[in-house]
């Protein structure tokens, strides 16, 4: 396996729109982790579990169709004036996993209608 860069975790990070500690939750590692991969990069080749989420988040982001469902979600969440927790980011990266994976496409939309209406409802309230 290759190495993933710190350029890339950072340029990841950026496009997320994550700090440092929000990005440790969402990989559930702790933010010197973060810095550590950020300032030297990982090898891959450990199967530590903050290493395969990374590799899960870099997979959805590699894709185009997930990686833009992913970023138009969190986009309309912002826009609607929520806050965007990571418990949030989690169910929508695991269900871009899912869809990525050829499964799951189903479950997928619900999700995605799902959190239209939050959206909707979150937005008809102010």
């Amino acid at each position: 396996m290759s190495n993933i860069t710190g350029n890339k975790i950072q340029e990841l990070r950026s496009e997320l729109d994550l700090n440092i500690e929000q990005m440790a939750q969402l990989l559930n590692v702790s933010a010197r982790t973060i810095q550590r991969w950020e300032a030297d990069g990982i090898n891959k080749t450990g199967k530590s579990a903050g290493k395969q989420n990374l590799q899960h988040l870099i997979d959805v982001m590699e894709n185009d169709d997930t990686r833009e469902e992913l970023l138009h979600t969190l986009s309309k969440f912002r826009g609607a004036g929520m806050a965007i927790g990571i418990p949030l980011i989690s169910s929508v990266l695991d269900t871009l996993s899912l869809i990525s994976s050829g499964g799951g496409a189903y479950l997928g939309e619900e999700i995605v209608t799902m959190l239209q209406n939050v959206i909707n409802k979150q937005s008809n309230s102010k």
